[in-house]
C-alpha cells in the first residue's frame, strides 16, 4: 500500500513579516508536516526562523521556476494586507488552490491589487457587483480615496469574491465568515475549524520586561492589548477609561499597547505605554505579566484573533466586543462590550471588575477550561488533510 503523503504547497507570509498570519504559519505548517510533504510559497525575502529554512523547502514566487502541477494541494493565507499577500492574488488567479480566508473582508488587498491596471473599475464592478459598486463610486464623489476610507467601506464591501471563486475549496476560523461566505451561491466547498493553539512550555514563561524597562510594579494592575493599534481596536476608549480610574480612584494602573500605530500617541503617558512592534520571547513576558488583555474591535472585518486566543489559552480575562468572530467566544469565558459601547461603559465594566476580583478569577478560570475543550492543532490539521482529499 503506497504511504507517499501528499505534496502540499503553502503560501504564506513568514516572520519577519509584521503579520499575525506569519505567527499563524509558522505554527499550522508543523502540524501539517504530520499529514503532507509540504514547501512553503514565500515572497522574495528570507524568513528570520532558520528551523523553517531547514525544515522546509522554500520556494519564492516570481523568482523560482515552481511546477505547480507538481503539488497534490495547494493552500494560500490570504488576508488584508497587500503588503503581505499581494502575490498571493496574483498565484490565486493563475494557479486556483484552497484557501485560508483569515479575513472574510479584502478589499485593501483587492484595491491595491488592481489599483494601477487599465481594468480597475471594471475589475471592481465585477467583484463588488452593482450594489456594491455604487457605494465606492458615491466614495470617490465625495472626494475619498478608496484606499484611505476609513473601516467603513471594508466593513460593507468584502471584495472577496473573486477569490473565493478562484478557490477550490476554503477554510475559516468563525461561523459568522462561514455563513457570510456560504450566501453566495455557487460557492465552493468551506470548512469551519478552530483558531488553532499552541501551549507554551512553563518553564519559559518570565514576566520581568515592564518591570525592567517600565519601572511598573510588581503589584500594579496591568491591562494590555496586543497587535496593531488603530481605529477599529478602540484602543482610545481603554485609554479614557484608565485615565479616569487612576484619577478618580486614585489606584496605579497601566495600559500597555503592544504593537505599533500612531493613533493614540496624544494619550501616551506614565501609565499608558505603547511597545511598538516586538518579538516572541517580549510578547509572551508583557503578556504573562498583563492581569487584564483588552480585545475590543469594531466595525469587524470578519477576522480571528490569534492574540486572543493567546491570551485565553493564558487564562487571561478578556474584554471583547460582541460582535462577528468575537460573539462566538462563551459568554462565561469573556467579558462582552456591545458594538454602541463608548468610554463610559468601558470605565464602568472594568471598575466593577477591578472593585470585584474574584469574578475577573471566575472568568478567567472559564477562559482556561474553555480553552482546553477546543481541538488540538493535530486534530484541525487531520480536518484539513481531509478536507483537502
Amino acid at each position: 500500500m503506497d504511504q507517499r503523503k501528499r505534496k502540499l504547497l503553502y503560501a504564506s507570509p513568514f516572520p519577519p513579516k509584521k503579520s499575525g498570519i506569519s505567527d499563524y504559519s509558522e505554527m499550522m505548517v508543523y502540524g501539517l508536516k504530520d499529514y503532507f510533504d509540504v514547501s512553503l510559497l514565500i515572497d522574495d525575502y528570507k524568513p528570520s526562523n532558520e528551523a523553517l529554512c531547514r525544515d522546509f523547502e522554500i520556494k519564492i514566487y516570481g523568482k523560482d521556476q515552481i511546477d505547480f502541477d507538481g503539488f497534490d494541494n495547494v493552500l494560500y493565507n490570504v488576508g488584508n494586507c497587500p503588503d503581505f499577500h499581494l502575490y498571493i492574488y496574483d498565484s490565486m488567479l493563475k494557479h486556483p488552490g484552497h484557501m485560508i480566508l483569515h479575513d472574510l473582508s479584502i478589499y485593501y488587498l483587492t484595491l491595491e491589487y488592481y489599483r494601477d491596471r487599465i481594468d480597475y473599475y471594471s475589475s471592481l464592478y465585477r467583484i463588488a457587483g452593482p450594489e456594491g459598486f455604487f457605494e465606492l463610486k458615491m466614495q470617490l464623489r465625495r472626494g475619498m480615496e478608496l484606499l484611505h476610507s476609513g473601516p467603513e467601506m471594508p466593513s460593507k464591501i468584502h471584495l472577496n469574491k473573486e477569490l473565493l471563486f478562484a478557490s477550490k475549496g476554503v477554510i475559516v476560523h468563525s461561523k459568522y465568515s462561514r455563513d457570510s461566505l456560504s450566501d453566495f451561491c455557487g460557492a465552493p466547498p468551506i470548512l469551519q475549524i478552530e483558531m488553532p493553539y499552541v501551549k507554551d512550555p512553563l518553564g519559559q514563561r518570565t514576566k520581568v520586561y515592564l518591570k525592567n524597562t517600565h519601572r511598573i510594579p510588581d503589584d500594579a494592575m496591568v491591562l494590555a492589548s496586543f497587535g496593531y493599534i488603530q481605529d477599529t481596536k478602540l484602543n482610545h476608549l481603554v485609554c479614557r477609561a484608565v485615565k479616569r480610574l487612576n484619577n478618580e480612584l486614585g489606584r496605579c494602573i497601566y495600559y500597555v499597547m503592544v504593537g505599533a500605530g500612531d493613533y493614540v500617541d496624544d494619550y501616551l503617558d506614565g501609565n499608558i505605554i505603547k511597545t511598538g512592534y516586538i518579538g516572541s520571547p517580549v510578547y509572551n513576558d508583557i503578556l504573562e505579566r498583563s492581569n487584564i488583555v483588552f480585545g475590543l474591535r469594531y466595525p469587524s472585518m470578519g477576522e480571528t484573533s490569534a492574540s486572543l486566543i493567546k491570551a485565553l489559552g493564558r487564562g487571561k480575562p478578556c474584554f471583547v466586543t460582541d460582535d462577528a468572530w468575537f460573539s462566538e467566544l462563551p459568554d462565561n469565558a469573556v467579558i462582552k462590550m456591545s458594538k454602541d459601547s463608548d468610554e463610559n461603559d468601558v470605565y464602568e465594566k472594568l471598575k466593577h471588575y477591578l472593585k470585584d476580583p474574584e469574578a475577573l478569577k471566575a472568568v478567567a478560570a472559564k477562559a482556561s477550561e474553555y480553552m482546553n475543550s477546543r481541538p488540538t492543532l493535530e486534530q484541525e490539521c487531520k480536518r484539513i488533510r481531509d478536507f483537502l482529499k
